[in-house]
């Protein structure tokens, strides 16, 4: 679980910078909040997996992990708005046209594949995989 807490952490850093998240309180307990929400599910989801897998295997599943991350992190985000909103008022992004989770899952899983970014995006979401499968192997986890 400490590896996904770090993890998400560090990865809710991408997404809280290009999408400008990072700009009151709110946004940076919310993004956090969904990072380490989301490192800990992708953790848990590869776990198993990676721990028996060859190099291949680990190296695919690394490649998947990222939109895979990115989907929950939208969705956690999202969620997290909408929270914060009923719970103080305030009123955030992705809750300003409406409660849409699954929409902004999916807008944040296509555009970490499909733009310029992916070409960081995959290759660091392998590099977690195996340092995962190292911390997992090595009963770090």
């Amino acid at each position: 679980m400490t590896f996904g807490i770090v993890a998400g952490l560090l990865w809710s850093l991408i997404p809280g910078r290009l999408s400008e998240l990072l700009r009151s309180d709110g946004e940076v307990f919310a993004v956090l909040l969904a990072g380490v929400l989301t490192g800990i599910t992708v953790s848990l989801i590869l776990s198993a997996p990676v721990k028996t897998s060859g190099v291949v295997a680990t190296l695919v599943l690394g490649l998947l992990s990222m939109p895979v991350g990115a989907f929950f992190f939208g969705v956690s985000i999202s969620v997290l708005h909408f929270a914060i909103k009923l719970l103080t008022g305030v009123s955030y992004r992705f809750i300003e046209y409406g409660f849409h989770p699954l929409r902004i899952g999916i807008q944040y899983a296509t555009y970490g594949s499909i733009t310029v970014f992916s070409f960081v995006f995959f290759p660091l979401a392998v590099l977690t995989t195996l340092l995962l499968q190292k911390a997992v192997r090595t009963k770090e986890i």
